[in-house]
């Protein structure tokens, strides 16, 4: 990518993408287990969905800098060049719903408003793995 180091290329980009997502992907049936109370054929045992969500969290935050080392060069130069805007601004919305759905469902106290969070995060999530495919075509 010009205008970066050669270390910080699209592999990483789009591998701590799919690692953050995988994670999330992974969490899926243990939220809709423990926040739906719904019975699903396989979940994460309770120590590991702990490991799996600090991982998740981490990676969240990882992405969320790397999304902030793209705005001077990456977004700002092909927003010039009225390249894939669509995909693009649709994935920097969908990554401010995560954002703040993620934020609710460390802190928000109801469980009826923590439980909404989690369908609306789960829900994003997988949408966004399709937006973020279509931006790389």
């Amino acid at each position: 990518m010009k205008g970066y180091p050669k270390w910080f290329s699209k592999k990483l980009i789009q591998g701590l993408f799919w690692a953050l997502c995988s994670s999330g992907f992974i969490l899926i049936p243990s939220m809709i287990n423990t926040r739906l109370e719904w019975d699903v054929i396989w979940k994460l045992p309770s120590q590991l969905r702990i490991n799996i969500a600090a991982l998740h969290a981490l990676l969240s935050y990882l992405f969320s800098i790397l999304l902030g080392v793209l705005f001077p060069i990456h977004i700002r130069l092909e927003w010039r060049k009225k390249r894939k805007r669509n995909t693009g601004v649709s994935i920097l919305i969908a990554i401010a719903f995560l954002i703040i759905s993620g934020i609710g469902i460390y802190y928000i106290s109801n469980d009826l408003l923590s439980l909404y969070s989690s369908l609306i995060h789960a829900s994003i999530g997988l949408i966004l793995m399709v937006i973020f495919l279509l931006h790389l075509c």
